[in-house]
């Protein structure tokens, strides 16, 4: 080979499809609520599963997706359900201003047994056990869908007039279904009355009381007197009489009712006010209020005790208001285990009151002796209970927080309290790895839940893991996913989804995970031991727990170049140490400003950058010398809070995204370390986790948040072209929400990834339960017949573990030929512009680790190029 040009590439290779991203926690809160967005969205939008389609005004990519927990697709903060009578099917809708609120979960004792597509903004359900027809109101799109009982089918969907209906309920006296919606974008209320024998709309009738812009009407049916009760936010109650579709004098209140329920033996109504701290209780033979009563502090869900002909009470309170309905008095008042109540059902076999606290459990109240006898455990946040009267099973919407979606529903044999049968009917994915080996997906959701989910475009599977999971990685055999409250790593195989191991740590709360591909290591910083694990990635065992000099290791990382591994700490002074992977102890520490929540490593000048949250700076860290160069302060000119990191190493750039006013990503200089610009996100776009190198183009791919008016609220990508660092473009997926929450705490770490080899991004959204995968088209930019004599080449990346990915201006008349170190032709390669080599040689064997070169004869011209193998395949 003497004679000929080589250059030797120092490129090395992170995990393929891994990033790093932010681990903020401990955030003081204000400026949590600094970062809240809440965006508003006016249009539905449907996407079958698994079809590839154009993007939005992007007829150069495509996007498909994998709908979760499966192909029938999901619901996420489960909100309102709905039992059918005849069969014992349970529906469950999501919250109406997200992504998943477009079906309708179904499910049984088993399990879930189906998924219905509805219309968008599912708020309301209401049962015909008549017809054995289920209607769902949508309140995004305003259609009323009528669903077959028996076979989960669509019959009809009807669409309203106006816009945000909100409630429903169905009169059983004369089949009828009533809807409330809005007149225009009005204030006025509009009463719908739909025949059920053919779902039609009959007429529809204004109503006295008005709506605001956040708070809608509710509706009670009273099957005694044949009326329905609208109640509005003014404070009024309109009263409908059925028989003739007329309406009644409205009834005045001081305050609004907040939730309502019929008492059928005295023909009342009771309702809560919210703010006064009382329930009214309504004599509906004069529509008039009879009694005003003081209970527990802000009510806001009611049982009626039909047994014994009493009214519990629950609010943002440690107790439980009982009220004797024939005098209206308050009985008693029954301790709690819980700050507050969210949800109630009575159970009129055993006389139990069956309630929903804050504590992540429902209590049980035996109405005998008003005591609470059990505590029954439940994912988080139950809110909506619903007792089955058939099977006396108590079902429970397990609905999350604000940011935080639930997506799975409990239930229970009411009369044992025993026989928990817990189900999966969303998932949201939050943070993901991607081995694309076999193009396979692995997500944990929020770090509260039990699962995780493995998914391939044709499949996905979810399965239990130990709880609260919240990081994960892969190496060529094995996910690995670490657990925030327990001292284990689960380990699934790649290949068939089973669980292979759980080592037991010597640490708890493993907030992040970094794999060694020289050694097959595996690094956990264990935050609530202060400690970080070292794992045996080839028989799965702990090797050694290494004890750091301060507390709360809160990320990790690993630098390929040199073998080590930095891991960030939280507590003040904050800290990086410096992990020798060969010997595995701490050989540096180094200040790094307060609470560092991202760790990147640029693979060009073997740098650290370890990035603080709270003083939005960026200390550099010479990775081979283990000492501070500089820190970059990325507040010049206002607020930044740093989310994610991705590195550029074909022109040799750090980019840091940040949440700013308005939000930015940061761009540096790899060499001199100086911050070059600033690339600000144009109006009606907002910052969201995660950031992407793609190498095949040279672009930045940037999750973010785009509202468009008068159109919606999308999940979307920002592309950034590194050689300008400039937006070329935004790419809107079908994904889309009306009230997104930023949460710098609980939010993604690692949202996206991407499979090299065929350029396909993999995007999570994580209040959506879905992934998508995004694929540009190649098109023609591939010429056959290069330029003779040119000599651009691209090697990423170098070093490399699965394989390295060459671009560059040959066609299919040149040749990459491969040597190893001995002189030795292994492999030779062919392609157009550009080609992958998987780290085989022409028997398809792997090959060792070690220097390769590779010789590329284009034209007249040759030119040779060196890159390292690490970690060889097994």
């Amino acid at each position: 080979m003497s004679g000929l040009l080589i250059i030797a590439i120092a490129i090395t290779e992170p995990i393929v499809g891994e990033m790093v991203l932010a681990n903020p926690r401990f955030v003081d809160s204000d400026i949590l609520k600094m970062r809240v967005l809440r965006l508003e969205d006016d249009r539905k939008f449907a996407t079958p599963s698994h079809i590839a389609h154009p993007l939005k005004g992007h007829p150069d990519y495509s996007i498909t997706p994998i709908l979760l927990p499966d192909e029938r697709g999901g619901v996420l903060w489960p909100k309102k359900l709905a039992i059918n009578s005849r069969n014992g099917k349970i529906y469950a809708i999501g919250r109406y201003n997200y992504g998943t609120g477009n079906y309708v979960s179904v499910c049984n004792n088993e399990g879930r047994i189906n998924s219905i597509k509805v219309g968008y903004g599912s708020i309301a359900l209401a049962y015909n056990h008549i017809e054995n027809k289920l209607y769902c109101l949508g309140w995004r799109d305003s259609t009323l869908s009528v669903i077959d009982g028996e076979t989960d089918s669509v019959l009809k969907v009807i669409q309203l007039k106006g816009r945000r209906p909100t409630d429903l309920v169905w009169n059983s006296l004369e089949n009828k279904v009533y809807c409330s919606r809005k007149k225009g974008n009005t204030t006025n209320v509009i009463l719908v009355v739909i025949d059920c024998s053919n779902d039609s709309i009959i007429t529809e009738i204004p109503m006295t009381g008005k709506s605001s812009e956040r708070s809608y009407p509710h509706l009670l049916f009273n099957p005694i007197s044949n009326k329905v009760y609208c109640f509005h936010y003014d404070p009024l109650v309109d009263v409908l009489d059925c028989t003739g579709n007329t309406i009644l004098p409205s009834i005045k209140l001081e305050e609004h009712i907040m939730s309502q329920i019929f008492d059928p033996k005295d023909n009342r109504i009771y309702g809560t006010q919210y703010s006064n701290n009382k329930v009214v209780a309504i004599d509906c033979s004069s529509d008039s209020v009879i009694a005003t009563i003081p209970v527990c502090k802000q009510p806001k869900v009611l049982a009626y005790n039909s047994i014994m002909n009493l009214i519990y009470v629950g609010g943002y309170d440690e107790i439980v208001t009982v009220i004797d309905c024939q005098t209206n008095q308050v009985l008693t008042n029954i301790p709690i285990n819980g700050k507050w109540v969210d949800g109630m059902a009575f159970d009129s076999l055993d006389n139990r009151v069956f309630v929903s606290t804050d504590r992540d459990q429902v209590d049980v109240i035996d109405c005998y002796t008003q005591t609470v006898i059990e505590h029954l455990p439940t994912d988080e946040n139950p809110e909506t209970i619903l007792w089955d009267d058939n099977l006396n099973r108590i079902w429970i919407a397990n609905t999350g927080y604000s940011n935080n979606p639930g997506y799975t529903l409990d239930s229970y044999d009411a009369r044992n309290l025993t026989g928990r049968v817990n189900i999966v009917i969303g998932y949201p994915p939050i943070n993901s790895t991607l081995n694309p080996d076999i193009l396979k997906c692995l997500s944990v959701s929020r770090f509260t839940s039990s699962y995780v989910a493995i998914a391939k475009p044709e499949k996905v599977v979810i399965k239990r893991s130990a709880n609260h999971p919240r990081d994960c990685i892969h190496n060529d055999q094995n996910f690995y996913v670490s657990h925030n409250y327990n001292d284990t790593l689960t380990v699934i195989s790649c290949s068939n989804d089973s669980t292979v191991a759980i080592v037991k740590l010597e640490g708890k709360g493993a907030q992040s995970i970094a794999f060694d591909a020289t050694d097959n290591k595996l690094y956990t910083a264990n935050t609530y031991s202060d400690n970080v694990s070292v794992i045996d990635a080839g028989n799965n065992s702990l090797i050694k727990t290494i004890k750091l000099p301060d507390e709360s290791p809160n990320f990790i990382a690993w630098n390929p170049r040199d073998n080590k591994c930095y891991v960030s700490t939280q507590s003040p002074p904050a800290h990086v140490h410096v992990i020798d992977c060969q010997s595995d102890e701490v050989i540096a520490t180094l200040g790094c400003g307060g609470l560092p929540n991202i760790i990147g490593y640029n693979h060009v000048s073997d740098k650290v950058y370890a990035v603080s949250y709270l003083d939005g700076d960026v200390t550099i860290i010479d990775g081979a010398g283990d000492s501070i160069i500089t820190r970059v302060d990325l507040r010049e000119g206002g607020e930044a809070w740093p989310i994610a990191f991705a590195h550029d190493p074909i022109d040799n750039l750090v980019y840091i995204s940040c949440s700013g006013n308005p939000d930015f990503v940061a761009v540096i200089d790899g060499v001199t370390d100086s911050l070059l610009t600033k690339i600000f996100l144009p109006s009606r776009t907002y910052i969201n986790f995660g950031l992407l190198h793609n190498p095949s183009d040279n672009t930045l791919w940037w999750p973010v948040f785009y509202s468009q008016p008068d159109v919606g609220i999308y999940d979307a990508i920002a592309i950034i072209d590194c050689s300008t660092n400039s937006i070329v473009d935004i790419l809107l997926t079908d994904v889309y929400y009306s009230t997104t929450v930023i949460d710098p705490i609980n939010g993604p770490r690692k949202s996206i990834n991407i499979d090299t080899i065929t350029n396909t991004i993999f995007l999570s959204h994580p209040y959506a339960s879905r992934i998508s995968m995004i694929k540009k088209s190649p098109g023609i930019e591939a010429r056959a017949n290069p330029h003779p004599g040119s000599t651009s080449f691209t090697i990423y990346p170098n070093p490399f573990h699965r394989g390295v990915f060459i671009s560059g201006d040959f066609g299919d008349g040149d040749r990459i030929s491969i040597y190893n170190i001995l002189g030795q032709k292994i492999r030779e390669l062919r392609g157009i512009n550009r080609v992958f080599w998987d780290g085989r040689d022409c028997k398809n064997k792997p090959v060792p680790s070690g220097i390769y070169f590779l010789i590329f004869e284009v034209g007249n011209s040759q030119l040779v190029k060196k890159v390292l193998r690490i970690g060889g395949l097994k």
